[in-house]
């Protein structure tokens, strides 16, 4: 199973095309919300080969949810989570933002979870060419891929 997080809502979309399509054995849920993932992942325990996030915190946004009265999150929230866990799943970390993406590399590395990154580029062809494949990869480690998976 894979567990995404992304606050991009087009490349949760992209995301969900691409597993459907290149590994339709797999089951996926993706995320927007930090919050409902780690609601979800508390509700259903150690389930995941493969979890991957997004940082997910873009400029303004933060400040916006403030004044609503709720903080939104990001993906530091989560490795915060998984921190508390026992390692069970390899993360894929996906953002642009190399100062979230090292901290989060170091805090999961501490907790003794297994890590790699994916750096996005513009628009969503990298889900295609990068994340993918080592959502493939990281699956055929964890031997949860479906035969099918054209990325052998």
């Amino acid at each position: 199973m894979i567990i995404f997080f992304d606050g991009n809502r087009e490349h949760l979309a992209v995301m969900r095309y691409l597993i459907r399509s290149f590994l339709p054995g797999s089951l996926a849920v993706g995320f927007a919300n930090v919050w409902a993932m780690i609601a979800w992942m508390r509700a259903h325990p150690r389930v995941a080969a493969v979890i991957s996030l997004g940082y997910a915190m873009w400029p303004g946004e933060q400040d916006i949810d403030r004044l609503r009265g709720g903080y939104p999150g990001s993906a530091l929230d989560i490795v915060d989570y998984l921190s508390g866990c026992q390692p069970f799943a390899h993360v894929i970390l996906h953002t642009e933002n190399q100062r979230a993406m090292a901290e989060m590399a170091v805090m999961l590395n501490l907790s003794g979870w297994d890590c790699s990154a994916v750096t996005p580029g513009n628009g969503t062809s990298w889900i295609e060419r990068a994340w993918l494949p080592e959502v493939e990869r990281r699956l055929h480690e964890q031997e949860q891929v479906p035969s099918s998976a054209p990325f052998h």
